[in-house]
């Protein structure tokens, strides 16, 4: 992965981009397109029939919140493709939407630079990677005699290249990769600012990984301050719910309960304690890659809201552990929380207790 940063940071492109790099993409893109109106704009294929035959008009950029408005002919017909441009993020299905019309004349792209999952995408959008973009600039980089232009577009591609490259290494197959990343590595992925989209695109493959039982379940990633994460939430009543969750090198199991059932702090505590004790919960099952925290204080973390109290415990995750290891713990897990939920449910709820708290 080093060689790949390596790279990255020896180009023009890269440096250039730092501030705001989807805008800086859109941009050139939107350079590029109107400086070579008469190159046939090969993103298109696939996309819009006879796309050889149309060339650029104009290109619009952020109207109505759009990263690029593109208007093209043929001589007979004008058409209008919106691309949607994810550089470092990855695209929500709702934005999309927003986006979409019935109007026949209108065709969409999402550009990013890994494959979105398969329910993101609307109907009539199509997906295209930057590694498609690369080699339109390169058919422009052959054939311009802006000798400068020329070799700012090669550095580009050399950017992408590279840029692949280390997203591909960070999706290795998850049978074998280890999870951890070395904290150098990290930094560095920070310095060119990546560390958000590898952390993200390794949480959305882990996702993808978990098997909720009969559509049991939520998994989900997510971003808060410390960074991204990875979890899976199993809601047991309108009360009660659990996560098992994965951020940096803490694994942990978490219980959500709204306050309005009336149990204090410590209350939840003792019924957490009893969880574990009837190996209903929070056990975290013999394994070679958890461990208990040398140094913390106390068994039992809290996040606290206006309307719900959360609990968790959690284990570190070894520098060994692999994506399978987590992977097929997880899914495990699920299996044991799902099993013992309706025990589960009769001892936190306490319904004879609860059910006269929320009466009052």
């Amino acid at each position: 992965m080093k060689s790949y940063i390596e790279a990255i940071d020896q180009t023009l492109n890269h440096k250039l981009s730092m501030s705001n790099m989807e805008l800086y993409h859109s941009n050139l893109l939107a350079r590029v397109l109107e400086k070579y109106k008469e190159e046939p704009f090969s993103l298109l294929e696939g996309v819009v029939p006879n796309y050889k035959a149309y060339r650029t008009i104009c290109v619009e950029r952020e109207s109505k919140h759009k990263d690029l408005t593109i208007i093209l002919s043929n001589g007979n017909q004008t058409i209008t493709v919106i691309i949607e441009n994810k550089f470092k993020s990855l695209p929500e299905r709702e934005q999309l939407e927003k986006y979409t019309t019935k109007d026949s004349n209108m065709y969409y792209i999402l550009l990013s630079l890994t494959e979105p999952e398969k329910d993101i995408l609307p109907e009539k959008w199509c997906w295209k990677n930057y590694d498609e973009l690369s080699k339109y600039y390169s058919k422009i980089a052959k054939k311009t005699n802006d000798l400068l232009f020329k070799e700012f577009l090669k550095d580009y591609i050399r950017y992408i290249s590279a840029v692949s490259k280390l997203l591909n290494a960070s999706e290795l197959d998850m049978e074998l990769e280890k999870y951890y990343i070395e904290p150098s590595v990290r930094k560095e992925l920070k310095n060119i600012g990546l560390v958000d989209l590898v952390d993200k695109i390794r949480y959305e493959k882990m996702k993808n990984r978990i098997k909720c039982n009969n559509g049991i379940g939520r998994p989900y990633s997510n971003r808060m301050s410390g960074g991204f994460y990875f979890g899976y939430n199993y809601e047991i009543n309108e009360y009660l719910s659990f996560d098992i969750q994965i951020q940096g090198n803490q694994y942990r199991h978490k219980l959500n309960i709204k306050k309005s059932i009336g149990k204090s702090k410590e209350e939840l505590i003792d019924i957490c304690e009893n969880l574990k004790t009837k190996k209903l919960f929070f056990t975290f099952e013999k394994n070679d890659f958890l461990i208990t925290p040398s140094r913390r204080r106390n068994n039992w973390n809290k996040y606290e809201s206006d309307k719900s109290i959360d609990l968790y415990d959690y284990k570190k995750i070894v520098d060994q552990a692999t994506f399978k290891d987590l992977i097929t713990y997880i899914n495990n897990q699920i299996k044991i929380l799902v099993r013992n939920s309706k025990e589960i449910e009769n001892l936190v709820m306490n319904e004879e207790q609860t059910s006269r708290n929320l009466k009052k």
